[in-house]
């Protein structure tokens, strides 16, 4: 019954029991009435009469039973009450497993666990942020904008401000960056194609998820680059970067925070072991412990303890690897101090340098200090967009999936569940009545072990093979733990009578 990976079973509604009131939550039901079989008895006319069968005036029941797919989808985005048919046939919902409201939580899981299940996402996210902002580095001005702004920090300006700001910057784009307003029109179509065109969810409804989804991802975008570039910028100003000259010497020793781990290491930690390789090790050994053995250990520790600090003190003299390497790892001093470098270069004789940079100042910027800028900058941004954009697209898919009831492939896909699985049995019995059985695993185990009484159904005796129905370790594998929730239970049952017919007069 299509790619639906839950069970459900839908019933026709008789004209009788059309206006009662229907019982919910029922898990077994007979699924027809059972007609009485009095008068209904066929004789034996050894075929002298044809025979048609009775016209039923009961319809079929509409079982879906997906459930061996490699996720679950859940029941809450599907109608209860359907019509089927030319004659529009009125059926309604008798079993559906999980049921609405198991559906509707896991669904909302989207929330905070899309980005954990599906982190392939993460690269999607931050390049399609990057491009929505790649246009607008450096922001210069932004900190003391807002100290000027909101100089009590009132949480609520705060957002005023922040709303100014995404504002002001959405029009920069469309004006003058073209390269971002390019990624931003490609962020709206996308949101668009997302829509699913479920015929209960109205066109202004697509719309408003679309734009409202958009939207978020764009407002996100821009607030967290400007919480990167005020970070930066009051940094500086409250001292705990020291700005000076760029650097363009590797030999030199680094300033800000890799700079003082040098000058550390070299006034405590380099003489401190030059010290220590120095002493006579030997000559603690004297006296009653005294051992030969023991002082040549000392002396290959002394030689090997020697070799290695002359190898280290040869690499930071003459090769820059401890300084280059603290230079590289010092994000912070490295930002903060190109960004001032290249804002105080934007932003001279009072210039306007946050709304707009003028071209031909921002091209002589020299690409030594915007490339390493913008390298620190995008990793301290991508740190904190990456899981910001996870959490908007894991909210838009639960709102879709519980209230708009949409998107109900691709909520559950997005969670990846194993569980729910089913299956249909049926058996017909003696009286040629079809039963059907609803089979229902609320957990499906997750380790397995083989079994040891498992033979395949192989007879060493009669050189036979049984079918796997007799068996009674019909499986090869077997859950290591036993536990409830791993144990199939029946979650629905209908009974079918056996059609009744009639002899058709010559």
């Amino acid at each position: 019954a299509g790619d639906l990976h839950h069970y459900t079973r839908h019933a026709p509604v008789s004209s009788t029991s059309r206006n009662k009131r229907r019982r919910r939550g029922k898990t077994r039901s007979y699924s027809l009435d059972r007609l009485s079989k009095k008068g209904i008895t066929e004789e034996d006319d050894r075929g002298i009469r044809p025979i048609e069968p009775f016209t039923e005036t009961n319809k079929p029941h509409l079982i879906v039973a997906g459930g061996g797919g490699a996720f679950m989808h859940g029941t809450n985005a599907y109608a209860r009450d359907i019509k089927v048919g030319p004659q529009l046939q009125e059926y309604t919902r008798i079993i559906a497993y999980p049921n609405e409201v198991t559906s509707s939580y896991l669904g909302w899981l989207n929330m905070y666990q899309f980005r954990s299940r599906g982190w392939r996402c993460d690269l999607i996210f931050a390049c399609v942020y990057l491009g929505i902002v790649s246009s607008l580095f450096p922001l210069c001005g932004g900190y003391d904008d807002y100290d000027e702004f909101n100089p009590d920090h009132d949480l609520g300006l705060l957002f005023v401000w922040l709303a100014k700001m995404v504002g002001s910057l959405i029009l920069r784009m469309v004006t003058s960056e073209w390269y971002s307003l390019l990624c931003l029109l490609g962020v709206l179509l996308a949101m668009l194609s997302l829509q699913s065109p479920e015929h209960h969810v109205k066109p202004i409804q697509r719309y408003f998820l679309a734009l409202g989804h958009a939207f978020a991802h764009i407002t996100a975008a821009l607030s967290c680059l400007i919480f990167v570039q005020c970070v930066a910028e009051w940094a500086v100003k409250e001292q705990i970067v020291t700005v000076t000259s760029i650097e363009r010497n590797l030999f030199t020793i680094p300033s800000g925070l890799a700079g003082s781990i040098y000058v550390e290491y070299r006034t405590h930690f380099y003489p401190l072991l030059r010290n220590f390789t120095h002493t006579d090790a030997p000559s603690l050994l004297e006296g009653p412990f005294r051992n030969e053995f023991l002082s040549s250990t000392a002396s290959l520790i002394k030689i090997i303890i020697e070799f290695g600090n002359n190898c280290w003190d040869f690499l930071f003299t003459h090769v820059p690897l401890l300084k280059t390497t603290l230079k590289l790892f010092d994000l912070p001093s490295l930002v903060a101090q190109n960004h001032h470098a290249m804002c105080s270069q934007l932003c001279a004789n009072g210039m306007e340098c946050f709304y707009s940079h003028d071209s031909a100042t921002f091209q002589s910027i020299s690409r030594r200090i915007f490339a390493p800028y913008v390298a620190g900058i995008t990793l301290y941004y991508i740190f904190i967009a990456v899981p910001l954009a996870g959490t908007i697209f894991g909210t838009w898919l639960a709102v879709s999936l519980n209230i708009f009831k949409s998107q109900c492939d691709l909520a559950f896909s997005s969670l990846q569940i194993q569980d729910y699985k089913n299956f249909v049995k049926m058996r017909i019995t003696k009286d040629g009545e079809l039963e059907v059985y609803g089979v229902g695993l609320r957990k499906v185990p997750r380790k397995w072990m083989k079994d040891p009484d498992f033979d395949g159904g192989h007879s060493k005796r009669r050189n036979t093979v049984k079918p796997s129905w007799s068996l009674i370790s019909p499986s090869k594998w077997v859950p290591v733990q036993n536990a409830k929730a791993h144990m199939p239970q029946i979650i629905d049952y209908c009974s079918i009578p056996k059609r009744r017919i009639r002899r058709v007069s010559k």
